[in-house]
């Protein structure tokens, strides 16, 4: 079972954010539990190298906040972390917080809008108005947790506003699932 948790009111565990660029676009990042309320989480991982491969980015709208993955694509399944960030929204203009979080992450990368082969959305990816495609949330969650642990046929979503177990199959299909009607 692949677990993501996107709710960080309290601090969460885990952060992640599964896009489909070519195999996928995965990003997780733990969280200390002390993690401040309001905060932004960034972190850096790998500067960009000489090395080749396509540069992709994926974009999760919630509704707490927005989680945005840089990677290298080096093949269908090696992909290098250039940035992971996360902001919370907290009453602020959210096409302003998906915009500012996106230039950092370029800017914590090394990277210009134009080095960005493939931007995809999550979430309430409609106000991401720079991205070139866009996947419903389970559909990401299916393809990120094979990417991450192809035996999985599992997948446990906890979010801001509702938890979803997920059943899939080796191709990432969703085979079944059940959602919360209540806030998660």
């Amino acid at each position: 079972v692949f677990v993501s948790v996107a709710n960080i009111d309290p601090p969460a565990t885990v952060l992640c954010v599964a896009s489909k660029v070519r195999a996928a676009s995965i990003s997780c990042m733990k969280l200390p539990n002390c993690w401040p309320r309001g905060m932004t989480a960034a972190i850096s991982l790998a500067k960009p190298s000489t090395a080749h491969g396509l540069i992709t980015a994926g974009v999760d709208v919630g509704s707490s906040s927005v989680k945005i993955a840089l990677l290298r694509m080096k093949g269908d399944s090696d992909a290098e972390v250039l940035t992971l960030r996360t902001d919370r929204i907290r009453r602020r203009d959210l096409r302003k917080v998906i915009h500012e979080g996106y230039e950092v992450a370029l800017e914590e990368a090394g990277l210009s809008r134009g080095d960005v082969a493939y931007v995809a959305s999550t979430g309430e990816g409609e106000l991401v108005d720079f991205r070139r495609g866009h996947f419903y949330g389970m559909t990401t969650h299916a393809r990120g947790a094979l990417f991450l642990m192809p035996q999985v046929r599992a997948v446990i979503d906890v979010g801001a506003l509702h938890a979803r177990a997920i059943v899939i199959d080796e191709r990432s299909r969703v085979l079944a699932y059940r959602m919360t009607s209540q806030c998660a």
